[in-house]
């Protein structure tokens, strides 16, 4: 669909930029006057008028991730999203630079994996395992391999989460940014019967190297308060507003 958009929109401005070139007429040549018609001289030409002043620059075309007003996404339809499959990527070249919601597939365990480079000796910056959801942030330059998962921008899947929670009455394990998937506020988490040990991370943003918190939820249960903007994993446990 974006592709078509793009396609439409270039192919009008193409033939907007032939129609304004074939407006230009040619000029005719004027019959020469009669030779006992005296001929006067060609008027002054007009004074030049002052060079116009350059348009200002077009705003950048927007980018998946945080509004800058608020650090939040601006929501957009998830009809609109465009769904990236498991493999490597480049980002600025074969994804946008943003924030993503990467979704595990049937795999036994999906991963992803940020690094500054794709030669041998470039460094890992960010590496995840999960069996449900995870997110991440990543720059211009680097690269992202996914692994059995595919991922979208973050910024389409608001709604996702709210039918969710409409639909279980508990939000279940994964990685969340509170005040746009979750609201922000205390929450109790409770741990999976069958789990082997149910934690949570706190990060202050999506390249998940800023921890805020970590813990082990006991068997009675963790409290959390999540402000605006922080994210939580959650691993081996569901959790609920307290």
């Amino acid at each position: 669909m974006k592709k078509l958009i793009l396609v439409l929109l270039l192919a009008s401005m193409v033939m907007m930029s032939l129609s304004a070139c074939g407006t230009d007429s040619q000029p005719t040549q004027s019959a020469s006057p009669p030779a006992s018609a005296p001929v006067s001289p060609p008027p002054e030409p007009p004074p030049a008028s002052p060079p116009a002043e350059a348009p200002p620059p077009a705003p950048d075309e927007p980018k998946p991730g945080p509004d800058p007003q608020d650090g939040l996404p601006v929501e957009k339809p998830f009809d609109e999203a465009v769904i990236y499959q498991s493999g490597m990527h480049k980002v600025g070249a074969d994804i946008p630079a943003g924030i993503y919601l990467v979704i595990a597939d049937d795999s036994i365990l999906s991963s992803l994996t940020v690094k500054d480079g794709s030669g041998s000796d470039a460094n890992v910056l960010t590496i995840d395992a999960f069996t449900e959801h995870s997110i991440i942030g990543v720059e211009e330059g680097q690269y992202l391999e996914v692994r059995g998962a595919s991922f979208v921008g973050i910024e389409y899947t608001k709604a996702l989460f709210g039918i969710m929670y409409d639909e279980y009455g508990f939000y279940c394990e994964g990685m969340y940014l509170a005040g746009f998937m979750i609201p922000a506020g205390e929450y109790k988490l409770t741990p999976d019967a069958d789990a082997m040990l149910s934690s949570y991370t706190i990060y202050s943003d999506a390249t998940q190297q800023k921890v805020k918190d970590i813990g082990i939820i006991g068997d009675s249960g963790s409290y959390v308060t999540l402000k605006s903007g922080e994210y939580i994993s959650v691993r081996g446990a569901t959790f609920v507003p307290a």
